[in-house]
């Protein structure tokens, strides 16, 4: 009975923990009103939630000119957003976190 109570407990804070995560970057994040275009000559790293430990989906080490819409801060630095993923965003989907080296 214990077992199953932990198992249920461990199925439902899954979506929780996500939602709060969620809430904490929509809270602090910082909409710029026009995009913001900016050079990253080292690279970048994209990450799907404003954190160094998160998940990396994709690095890049080449220079790109990236169209910024906003940034999250918080202990581990800046992570912006980039205009494509604020879109992504607004149709409802995972939006990705852009960390400049």
């Amino acid at each position: 009975m214990k077992k199953q109570l932990l198992i249920l407990v461990l199925i439902f804070s899954i979506p929780i923990n996500y939602a709060l995560a969620r809430e904490y970057w929509e809270d602090s994040f910082v909409e710029y009103d026009t995009v913001q275009y900016w050079i990253a000559p080292n690279g970048f790293i994209v990450f799907y939630a404003p954190s160094r430990g998160s998940h990396v989906e994709k690095q890049t080490y080449t220079q790109a000119k990236l169209g910024m819409k906003g940034y999250v801060k918080n202990n581990e630095g800046f992570f912006y957003m980039t205009k494509w993923s604020w879109d992504q965003y607004q149709n409802g989907k995972r939006p990705n976190w852009v960390w400049i080296k």
